[in-house]
């Protein structure tokens, strides 16, 4: 029986179910098999080289050669797996957020000019001055300052709302491949620099359920051809090899990247506020200390929330890792030994639901921001992370 793509099988779902995004119009890009079972076969050819070859050689190919060539397929591998969708709207999102902070750079700008600018009404006249930029290089009174700034603040509200209308079909994408984030989480984890991580693997995770079911359905199709049947069951182990990379990378950069250097940032902080403390008692402006030493309170607020979103997700991926490699072993060493044909198929089915289980156990889950200020500060600390 023809096994439909997982996708198909939730869109199906969805419509019975009279769930909302059933009445919207979802279309999600299927995924390119036949590409993506190419690179599962150059993958596993790289694989299956590796017991051929000797630990390091001064001259040929050795195993550091394949394990090269391996991590590369299964990179290729990786992105045919992803939504070309998703990184668009993620593409998208992060550009308007960029628009965004432009725009609250000319605000601060036309305000600070707007300080020395005569009282008055605005001097300009529509038709006469019809662009932004012809308006701002003539404007002279407060005036003509207010409609400048009410201009750019427009600006940054439509920006915001199609923000919205990104994280509510990125929501509706992930829900028809099985992710459930509603677009409040989504937001964190884009404003995360984990966050394309996160997504990624969850992304990917459901395109593999997807991939594996077919390679169910033609297993079972193939008869009693032994070394074809092995061959889409050693696609299963990549792809078995392909999670554990994902989720090794994932707490490598959480571990030696991301939570030292939020330490640090809480480190730097804790310092300044007992600077202030000490500036207060030794007579120093106390309303601009008192100032400081709040704002670095929230700082440090922002950074303890950052950790624990970190700190939370890296422990679903650990567990997870930890099942992974235990499969990934199991796999690998079944594998080695497949004799027969006709218990291919099953095997790929318990390795199909074993990607569901490790699925559920990983769908990121974030508390959105607790206010405005929290937002802002974590955006903050997202860019300070994201610099070298």
């Amino acid at each position: 029986m023809k096994a439909f793509p997982a996708y198909f099988v939730l869109l199906v779902h969805l419509f019975f179910s009279g769930h909302s995004f059933a009445k919207d119009k979802v279309v999600v890009q299927s995924l390119n098999q036949p590409e993506i079972f190419a690179e599962l076969k150059g993958a596993l050819d790289y694989f299956n080289e590796l017991a051929t070859l000797s630990d390091e050689k001064w001259f040929g190919r050795d195993k550091r050669n394949a394990n090269k060539d391996l991590d590369g397929a299964i990179d290729e591998v990786i992105a045919l797996l992803n939504s070309p969708q998703i990184d668009k709207h993620r593409e998208n999102f992060r550009a308007l957020e960029q628009k965004i902070n432009e725009e609250e750079l000319e605000i601060a700008k036309l305000q600070e000019k707007r300080l020395f600018a005569p009282l008055g009404e605005s001097t300009f006249v529509t038709k006469n001055v019809p662009f932004r930029l012809m308006k701002e290089f003539t404007a002279n009174t407060k005036g003509d300052y207010d409609i400048l700034i009410e201009l750019r603040k427009n600006n940054i509200q439509s920006y915001r709302e199609s923000m919205s209308e990104i994280l509510l079909d990125m929501q509706k994408l992930l829900y028809v491949m099985g992710i459930e984030l509603d677009a409040e989480q989504i937001e964190v984890w884009l404003t995360s620099v984990i966050g394309d991580s996160v997504i990624s693997m969850s992304v990917v995770f459901s395109s593999i359920k997807q991939i594996t079911e077919q390679l169910q359905a033609i297993t079972e199709k193939s008869g009693e051809n032994l070394d074809t049947a092995k061959t889409y069951y050693g696609m299963v182990v990549i792809l078995h090899k392909l999670m554990l990379k994902m989720q090794n990378s994932f707490i490598v950069a959480i571990d030696t990247d991301y939570l030292p250097k939020l330490a640090a940032f809480k480190k730097e902080a804790d310092a300044v506020i007992s600077e202030s403390r000490k500036l207060m008692q030794s007579g120093g402006h106390s309303e601009t200390l008192k100032a400081n030493i709040q704002s670095n309170r929230t700082t440090i607020e922002a950074i303890d929330l950052y950790t624990a979103i970190l700190k939370n997700q890296r422990a679903k991926v650990y567990k997870t890792l930890k099942i992974s490699q235990r499969e990934y072993e199991v796999a690998n060493n079944t594998y080695k030994t497949v004799s027969l044909s006709s218990q291919v198929a099953q095997l790929i089915k318990q390795g199909q639901n074993t990607f569901q289980t490790l699925l559920s156990l990983q769908i990121p889950d974030a508390k959105p921001f607790q206010n405005e200020e929290m937002k802002a500060q974590f955006k903050k600390l997202n860019q300070r992370l994201g610099q070298p």
